[in-house]
């Protein structure tokens, strides 16, 4: 009927999120950006990638089970999909991510979130300027985050904007996003947990329980 297919093509444009990282292990923050993401950007679902296997950081559990927490930690949100397309063992860069999820649906736009301090040191990344033509950038406030390198504050230049709605498509953009979630670090929580420490207040009950009974991150 002329209505589904009108339903359809709607859905096709519509934009996405995308939230990736160790997840080692997701915490209040990430289920933050999530919710907010879904609240505040022109954005229809939030796609969290775990990565595969994150070269520039020491990872401690493995693929699959970060893959479970996540599962744990954004269950019964409505609108956030856990992607396992990640190869476990083998490096997938963002670019990589990036181009599947356009392949998948070339006429919509994606937004790829990331903190500030992620972002400052975009420079240093795999194809980093290709990521440009692949997505917009939705950057949130991190404390102590440092300006970006000379670089890429000169290639970005021309690029900032500050209405949310410039999202819905293209690729190209970054928007200093205006959100506040918790400042939580996943390193710090690794050693909490392997110092025997619950972290109750940043780190779901259901991830904390999986990861205590797998032993994940004790000393």
């Amino acid at each position: 009927m002329p209505g589904e297919n009108n339903s359809a093509a709607r859905a096709a444009r519509a934009a996405r999120a995308v939230l990736g990282g160790a997840f080692d292990p997701p915490h209040a923050g990430h289920v933050c950006l999530a919710r907010a993401a879904l609240a505040r950007l022109p954005v229809c679902a939030v796609l969290v990638v775990p990565n595969g296997d994150p070269r520039h950081r020491g990872v401690c559990a493995p693929w699959k089970d970060r893959v479970a927490m996540c599962e744990l930690a954004f269950a019964g949100i409505a609108g956030v999909e856990v992607r396992r397309d990640e190869p476990p063992g083998a490096p997938r860069f963002s670019a990589d991510t990036l181009r599947v999820l356009r392949r998948e649906r070339p006429a919509a736009a994606i937004v790829f979130i990331l903190g500030a301090d992620a972002f400052a040191g975009l420079e240093a990344w795999r194809e980093w300027r290709e990521l440009f033509s692949l997505a917009h950038f939705a950057v949130a406030p991190r404390k102590n985050a440092p300006p970006p390198t000379p670089a890429l504050a000169d290639f970005c230049q021309g690029r900032f904007c500050e209405n949310p709605g410039r999202l819905q498509s293209g690729a190209g953009l970054v928007l200093e996003w205006d959100v506040s979630c918790p400042d939580a670090s996943s390193t710090a929580l690794r050693q909490s947990l392997g110092l025997g420490r619950m972290a109750l207040d940043v780190i779901p009950p259901s991830v904390l329980e999986y990861a205590h009974e797998r032993k994940l991150y004790a000393a």
